[in-house]
């Protein structure tokens, strides 16, 4: 199983958590499996050596052969946490090959980041963390704050409650609140700036350091995290490091800062940042950030202090095109209070990938974003479908206008789509763009629509969807109605009553499609099921004649052989294959959408958004 969800999501704590029961489950059962946590930024030589050691923490020692005979018994059940995290492409492939070997016998949970830098491993089976509740969040929040709970919840009305959704920044700013009592800041980048400037003045104010140690964190933090996401190749970050490669990179900054006895300070002032900050030790005299999203926060920070010192080709070429440098960016555009900067970060982003553009122009200030989205409409080679998801992709208020003219656009595909990337747009103006709509013709776009209101949630979405409970379409009362189940609250649970009380039918599972067909059912079926089926079959098998029979479908006549087989080429690609892609996606070539999620699997797999020199 893969498990995918965000930084701060709680991938971790739900490994740990399993980890204890079925740690609990076989003490009392002999023939129970014996549960082992591995976390991948410990990895050094080979999977193996990373389950003997944490045997060995556990005080469990034996040789090589007794634990290759464990694991083809099945007496194991192997917790893998940040495949993300991997230290480089070889531990990957030591990873995937370790994982093949032993998946008929060893049952294995495999967890990493939305962007996942390590891929999938080919995983079929996939469980996402999902977002906080509006309920869950209304009761941590009370729970911690008491009486002024609400007066936070208010505030995550607006663009802060997807912040808010993620338990770790729920955490975060409730912190933030509970020592400010102030309007909280729009944007995880801000939000992250004051959090660590509380814990560097307030939580951690009667650490036991000297002020020259405490001035000087911010500068240390900000160069380690750079370093660390710099790494020795383009494409690879280090989310641990020795504690002597840190010493040596903090000298060599105090050094060029020409900080007297760089050295000793080096040592003694990573020494405090380690016992009294948001660095910590891991095992084997290695160190680490607290967590990811921190190393970036202090990443970006760096990179905002070198940003005019950098000219537009190492920008593209060294920081943009590279995904790892993507969140960082993120967050030094919500730090960035330069117009001009700001909006020459996006532009050159636009040549490096759309959607990144995209991404980028919905983070910098909201006074700019309108200015910044702008290249959507008015690059000709974009398609308008391919507008429509990356106005979705912006996530900002400015994208609604064009989202909401689409919806009264003839073609029902594209109000669909229209639909699905407001539903991406947490605020009031998408859900009431999105209820107008909910009157729509086509049974797919209200389907869709209801969707959208599940994904924004909060009050203002629960009164459409109960309205849709009662819509003519009888078919779109279920839809809703799990909408509002999991939206929660009192409105939503009153609704759902009422609604269950007039509908106590059960619905059925849809069967799952055959697998078992042959390359020839692949090139001569006509049947849309069938070709589904032997698309996905055959893209399982990665042999060479079928990558290239599955690459030559790009061009077929028949709509349906192009559409799947497309789907299994992200797959069995390669660097070449994302070249021609997003040479022809440019060209404004026309290829239908799953070209695009070909695309970005294979982005996703070798950390680039372009293939080659920009």
């Amino acid at each position: 199983v893969l498990l995918v969800g965000r930084p701060g999501s709680g991938k971790s704590t739900a490994l740990q958590r399993l980890l204890l029961e079925e740690a609990e489950r076989a003490l009392s059962d002999a023939d129970a499996r014996i549960p082992v946590l591995l976390e991948l930024r410990y990895y050094q030589e080979s999977t193996p050596d990373l389950i003997e050691r944490a045997l060995r923490t556990h005080g469990l020692f034996f040789d090589a052969q007794r634990l290759s005979e464990w694991l083809r018994q099945g007496r194991l059940l192997l917790l893998v946490d940040g495949i993300n995290e991997s230290p480089s492409d070889a531990a990957r492939r030591e990873l995937a090959a370790f994982r093949w070997e032993y998946r008929a016998t060893t049952p294995m949970i495999f967890a990493t980041r939305e962007l996942a830098v390590g891929g999938n491993l080919d995983i079929g089976k996939r469980l996402e963390m999902e977002p906080l509740t509006e309920p869950q969040m209304q009761r941590f929040v009370r729970a911690y704050l008491g009486e002024d709970g609400d007066k936070l919840l208010r505030q995550l009305q607006g663009r802060l409650r997807e912040l808010a959704e993620v338990p770790l920044l729920l955490w975060m700013l409730c912190s933030l609140f509970r020592e400010t009592r102030e309007r909280l800041p729009e944007n995880l980048g801000l939000a992250l700036r004051q959090f660590t400037a509380l814990y560097d003045r307030q939580i951690k104010g009667d650490a036991p350091v000297s002020d020259e140690s405490r001035r000087w964190w911010p500068r240390l933090l900000q160069r380690l995290a750079f370093k660390m996401l710099e790494g020795t190749e383009s494409t690879e970050l280090h989310l641990t490091i020795p504690r002597s490669q840190a010493e040596d990179w903090l000298t060599d900054y105090l050094r060029e800062e020409q900080c007297d006895q760089p050295q000793s300070r080096a040592m003694a002032w990573l020494n405090d940042l380690v016992n009294h900050h948001l660095l910590q030790r891991s095992n084997e005299d290695l160190i680490e950030f607290r967590h990811q999203f921190i190393q970036e926060y202090y990443a970006a920070a760096y990179l905002l202090g070198r940003l005019s010192k950098l000219d537009d080709v190492d920008l593209q070429c060294d920081y943009l095109n590279y995904l790892k440098w993507t969140e960082p960016f993120i967050l030094l555009l919500g730090l960035l209070e330069n117009r001009k900067q700001a909006l020459r970060i996006v532009k050159l982003a636009e040549a490096v990938d759309w959607p990144l553009a995209a991404r980028l122009a919905g983070a910098v200030h909201p006074d700019w974003q309108a200015e910044a989205i702008d290249f959507i409409a008015t690059t000709p080679q974009i398609l308008e479908w391919h507008q429509i998801y990356l106005y979705g992709q912006t996530r900002s208020i400015h994208a609604v206008p064009a989202l909401k003219k689409v919806l009264h656009h003839e073609d029902a595909t594209l109000r669909r789509a229209a639909a699905e990337a407001l539903g991406s747009i947490s605020c009031e103006v998408a859900v009431s763009a999105l209820s107008d709509a909910l009157r729509d013709e086509d049974s797919g776009v209200r389907r869709i629509i209801v969707e959208a209101l599940r994904m924004i949630g909060g009050n203002v979405a629960v009164s459409t969807l109960v309205a849709a409970l009662n819509h003519e379409d009888t078919g779109l009362h279920w839809c809703a109605a799990d909408a509002l189940e999991e939206i929660g609250g009192e409105t939503a649970a009153s609704a759902l009553h009422d609604f269950l009380c007039l509908n106590p039918g059960m619905r059925v599972n849809v069967p799952p499609l055959p697998l078992k067909l042959s390359f020839g059912d692949l090139q001569a079926t006509e049947s849309f099921m069938e070709y589904r089926a032997a698309a996905e079959a055959q893209g399982k098998i990665g042999d060479a004649a079928v990558f290239s029979a599955l690459q030559a479908t790009l061009h077929d006549d028949n709509f349906f052989r192009r559409w799947f087989a497309i789907g299994e080429l992200g797959k069995t690609g390669d660097a070449q294959l994302l070249s021609e892609l997003t040479s022809d996606f440019r060209q404004g070539v026309q290829i239908e959408k799953a070209v695009y999620s070909v695309i970005a699997d294979l982005q996703q797999r070798f950390k680039v958004y372009q293939a080659g020199t920009l």
